[in-house]
């Protein structure tokens, strides 16, 4: 089965748009924030792991950038 993957999805106080190589710094930040240390991260983890790991996602894997719509600031992430 085929999984379609939308490059942006809209919705009334959020966009979700498909993440980049370039969102690998944001999600690095998040990761390594307050908050971020409840998230399992190999040891080591560095930019460069997270850009390896993105590049490494198969095609039927979803991975979103929540955008806040009306200032185009990211503001997470979602799978």
């Amino acid at each position: 089965m085929e999984i379609k993957f939308e490059s942006q999805l809209i919705g009334e106080f959020v966009l979700l748009r498909k993440s980049m190589i370039d969102d690998a710094q944001f999600i690095f930040n998040l990761r390594k924030s307050q908050s971020g240390k409840f998230l399992r991260q190999p040891i080591g983890y560095d930019l460069k792991s997270q850009e390896t790991w993105m590049k490494s996602r198969p095609n039927n894997e979803i991975n979103y950038i929540i955008l806040d719509k009306n200032t185009n600031n990211r503001v997470g992430t979602i799978s």
